[in-house]
């Protein structure tokens, strides 16, 4: 006797529903009291306004992501300052060790911190 056993009866029931969904639909279509054309027609008007809640919903998602943003936009701007200024602090002190490559990249990332703080702040307005 076999201990094997199949994980893929999930996959065909799904896979026999779909084709069954379309079946239906398509036996639908062909038996449908309207013309070629009506149906045509029909099926246009329902993808154009598919289309329209979909760019609605777009419209709508990319208010509120704006909205976030903004809410958001005076932590990051305070974030990146103090990001800038520890950098700098880095910068400095590997200055003092004499230590310029270190000194070098810690004050090019409280460069990188200080523009993104600017940045920040200037979209704020």
């Amino acid at each position: 006797m076999s201990n094997h056993h199949s994980n893929n009866g999930g996959g065909t029931v799904l896979l026999a529903f779909a084709v069954g969904a379309l079946t239906g639909a398509a036996v639908a279509l062909l038996f449908a009291p309207a013309s070629g054309e009506e149906t045509r027609e029909y099926l246009g008007q329902k993808a154009r306004e598919g289309k329209a809640r979909a760019r609605d919903a777009i419209a709508e998602a990319d208010a509120r992501i704006e909205s976030a943003w903004a809410a958001g936009a005076a932590e990051r701007a305070a974030s990146s300052q103090a990001r800038a200024t520890a950098a700098l602090e880095r910068a400095r002190y590997q200055l003092r060790k004499s230590n310029e490559h270190h000194a070098y990249y810690a004050a090019r990332e409280a460069d990188a911190f200080a523009q993104l703080a600017l940045a920040t702040a200037q979209s704020q307005r």
